[in-house]
């Protein structure tokens, strides 16, 4: 009898999803500590953590995202622990991929060759593509950010920031 009703418990599961239940449960997801197909599809693919890079030539930054996701890329300053924002507009995905070439990274001095630097992308929501878009350039160089505005993810957060490391090696 038991097993009966457990399986009477799972075809109906099994008929919810068909039916699109799917899509409801999956909207409570953020709640329920799972992640959504555009969390999971949020990637950085290029660089491999540990490329080594000219400073001056950059790094070309490429990812996986959704659609209608908002990335947006920021250099960790090892030296200043500043975040600076790369982007002036968040990238645009184009069938899934978005692309950006970072450049330069680290100091115009060639004082920090063999420095790794923390390439961080984040999937923003519309607040924090709001903050991104209205932050204030510091004497004409890009944002720069000690904590991230509220409205963005925290950056340890597992589903919306990712992060790569690069080594400059060269000026």
């Amino acid at each position: 009898m038991a097993l009966a009703a457990g399986l009477v418990a799972i075809v109906g599961f099994i008929a919810t999803l068909a039916l699109g239940g799917f899509e409801r449960l999956r909207g409570d997801s953020q709640s329920a500590g799972t992640t959504t197909s555009c969390e999971r599809m949020f990637r950085i693919t290029h660089p491999s953590d540990l490329t080594e890079i000219s400073g001056k030539a950059g790094v070309e930054i490429r990812g996986t995202a959704c659609e209608d996701d908002d990335v947006w890329l920021l250099d960790r300053d090892p030296f200043d622990g500043l975040l600076y924002q790369t982007n002036r507009q968040a990238l645009d995905v184009v069938n899934g991929a978005w692309a950006f070439r970072d450049q330069p990274v680290g100091n115009a001095e060639n004082d920090d060759l063999g420095t790794v630097y923390t390439i961080v992308a984040i999937r923003a929501n519309r607040a924090c593509n709001a903050a991104f878009q209205e932050a204030p350039t510091v004497q004409g160089r890009s944002p720069a950010f000690r904590v991230l505005p509220e409205s963005c993810p925290d950056l340890n957060d597992g589903e919306r920031v990712r992060k790569v490391r690069v080594k400059k090696l060269r000026p």
